[in-house]
């Protein structure tokens, strides 16, 4: 159920890039970290680093033309 929801919420390359990196920081975090913290942890460092990939493209497309 909730891969069918993600696919339907993947709309641009940004949004496929921060659902992989979410996958793979939990995965990792569920590794080092007991408990089911990591899932938020590492929702919170994959929406971080989405916006922050977003604002230097952003800056990039404004830069150049």
């Amino acid at each position: 159920m909730f891969i069918c929801l993600l696919i339907y919420q993947i709309r641009k390359w940004i949004h496929l890039l921060t659902a992989v990196i979410a996958g793979i920081a939990a995965v990792g975090l569920a590794l080092a970290i007991p408990g089911n913290t990591y899932i938020v942890i590492a929702s919170v460092m994959a929406a971080t680093i989405g916006v922050i990939i977003q604002r230097i493209v952003m800056r990039r497309k404004t830069n150049h033309g």
